[in-house]
């Protein structure tokens, strides 16, 4: 059985599924138009395809097909609200660090 890593909620596997969900870092490898965004979704938490639209200046056909990429890509999540599209970034939490409280307690 294949398994997509840009899709973790199909194992089951809530662990492995934050782990394989892209990061902040992988936004970072996107072309500037499209790292614009994703990281202005970010900050958002969901906006309107209208919304998008208007903060990058453009129209909605030319926004909904680099949204529909950046979907199939897994950085955004498309969901219906009142008859229109909405995204939501579809990223990884931010990951803590496990060594800080052990550091910590052993500089004591």
């Amino acid at each position: 059985m294949s398994r997509n890593p840009l899709n973790p909620s199909e194992t089951g596997d809530e662990e492995n599924e934050t782990n394989s969900r892209l990061s902040m870092a992988d936004v970072l490898t996107l072309p500037d138009f499209e790292q614009k965004i994703v990281t202005w979704i970010v900050r958002k938490k969901e906006v309107s395809l209208t919304e998008v639209a208007a903060y990058m200046e453009q129209d909605k056909e030319s926004i909904s097909t680099t949204l529909n990429t950046l979907k199939e890509q897994g950085f955004v999540k498309e969901l219906e609200v009142e008859g229109e599209q909405h995204y939501r970034p579809c990223l990884a939490p931010k990951q803590r660090s496990r060594a800080s409280k052990n550091l910590w307690q052993a500089l004591d």
